[in-house]
């Protein structure tokens, strides 16, 4: 590594690639060999999806989000990625490796989504019933420990909506828009005020 900046992107960019390692290929391997009937794979199915609940997540949610997205301790943690401290990674302008980041950080909440609404609900579903939802949601928090206290706590209460979302869908697509909405939401709004000079 060249520079300080290469070295913390590559850490970023592997931590928001890290999905496909913790959440995918054990997801794939446990049904594989315990649930190949279900042929959605715990929810990666976008069949008879009602999107109404979801964008009225959103709508609600997007006052918060703008609110918390002016806030200075969500300022110093989004984006993950700041290419204004560390502008050439790579001998390259950062905010083309800005946006790869980005891409990469939007696929991850596909995985998140599938670990947790996929294989912490609908998956247990036929051990747990609805009671599968309350102990995804704690362990959705956990995640979210070391982030600004107010997302943390709404990580607890839109962990337990999707969740119960999912369990009633039996689908966590739409789950995965409105997670990677509200994520491209924050970001963009925390680049939007940096570069109008804030």
């Amino acid at each position: 590594m060249e520079s300080y900046g290469d070295y913390l992107y590559s850490f970023y960019l592997s931590n928001a690639l890290k999905g496909w390692f913790f959440y995918l290929i054990p997801l794939l391997l446990i049904h594989r060999i315990f649930d190949r009937r279900d042929k959605t794979i715990y929810g990666f199915q976008t069949a008879g999806i009602d999107y109404r609940p979801y964008c009225l997540l959103f709508i609600l949610a997007t006052p918060f989000v703008i609110f918390a997205a002016f806030q200075p301790d969500f300022l110093a943690k989004y984006p993950f990625f700041k290419p204004w401290k560390y502008p050439v990674v790579f001998g390259v302008d950062a905010k083309v490796f800005a946006a790869l980041f980005e891409l990469a950080y939007g696929v991850n909440f596909i995985f998140l989504e599938w670990m947790f609404r996929g294989g912490l609900v609908i998956g247990m579903v036929k051990f747990l019933g609805r009671n599968a939802i309350l102990p995804m949601a704690a362990t959705y928090a956990f995640l979210h420990f070391g982030k600004p206290l107010p997302e943390t706590v709404a990580a607890i209460f839109g962990g337990y909506l999707l969740g119960i979302i999912a369990f009633y869908s039996r689908s966590i697509f739409a789950g995965c828009l409105i997670h990677i909405g509200i994520a491209y939401l924050m970001d963009g709004l925390a680049y939007l005020q940096h570069y109008l000079g804030r």
